[in-house]
């Protein structure tokens, strides 16, 4: 490296002009590519690594017994997601819907009323 040439940095992460990689990674393997090019001649170097990132906590259903309140007009609104809880780690992707129905997804509030109740 020639002396008064400053050296140029570059990281693929985050095309930062640094080395400074901190932040969220998704579960799996990234590779990160570290380039120092030198100011005057344009000569280059790279540093290639990986960062593994797993997911250790498994992901758990807990079931929870609700008692709907009961409105001025006694009605009450049950709501299938006031039933569980999913508990888990890294999952960004992960969608989990709850219904009272197995075959249709959207089915997921339940009007009581009184008045239709013997």
């Amino acid at each position: 490296m020639a002396l008064g040439c400053n050296p140029l940095t570059n990281n693929n992460y985050n095309n930062n002009n640094s080395l400074n990689i901190k932040g969220d990674y998704p579960v799996g393997i990234t590779n990160v590519i570290f380039t120092l090019t030198e100011g005057c001649d344009n000569t280059s170097s790279t540093f290639n690594f990986q960062i593994e990132v797993l997911d250790t906590v498994p992901i758990t259903f807990d079931c929870v017994k609700t008692f709907p309140q009961m409105t001025d007009n006694l009605t009450a609104i049950d709501n299938v997601n006031d039933h569980f809880i999913v508990l888990g780690n890294c999952e960004e992707g992960l969608i989990i819907t709850g219904s009272f129905s197995m075959f249709n997804v959207n089915d997921t509030i339940r009007n009581i009323f009184c008045v239709l109740i013997n």
